[in-house]
C-alpha cells in the first residue's frame, strides 16, 4: 500500500539516522523514486527530472540602445531590455514559454557571425 505524502508527516530524519526507516532509490537519467517503510506502510515519493537544454540566443542592440534577444531555434521567440543582465533573464523566460506553449525547437548549429564591408 502507499500512502499520501500527508501521511509521511510523522517521518523524520531521526528515523532515517536511527535505523528505523531504510530507504531504496532507483534512479534514472529523468526519475528518482524513493521507496521506505516506516511500520506496516510503505511511502514512496518519485521526482522527474527536466533534462537540461541548451539554445543560441542572438544579441544585438537597436537604434533606441535596447539589448534585442532572439533564438533561432524558437521561432518567434524574442525580447529587448536596457542591459545585458535582465536580458539573459528574460530570455531565460521566453524561451521557457515557448517551449510551454508547445513549440518544438528546430535545429540548428551557430557557425559564426560574419561582418562584410561593401
Amino acid at each position: 500500500m502507499l500512502s499520501s505524502a500527508t501521511n509521511a508527516s510523522s517521518l523524520n530524519c531521526l528515523d532515517v539516522l536511527c535505523g528505523r526507516v531504510v530507504p531504496t532509490a532507483v534512479v534514472s537519467k529523468r526519475r528518482v523514486v524513493l521507496r521506505f517503510r516506516l511500520g506496516a506502510t510503505l511511502f514512496q515519493l518519485e521526482v522527474h527530472v527536466k533534462a537540461k537544454r541548451e539554445f543560441t540566443v542572438v544579441i544585438e542592440r537597436d537604434e533606441a540602445g535596447y539589448y534585442v534577444a532572439h533564438v533561432p531555434e524558437l521561432r518567434g521567440c524574442h525580447t529587448q531590455a536596457k542591459n545585458l543582465d535582465t536580458l539573459m533573464k528574460r530570455a531565460r523566460e521566453v524561451i521557457e514559454l515557448c517551449l510551454e506553449d508547445g513549440d518544438s525547437p528546430e535545429p540548428m548549429e551557430l557557425v559564426g557571425v560574419q561582418r562584410v564591408m561593401i
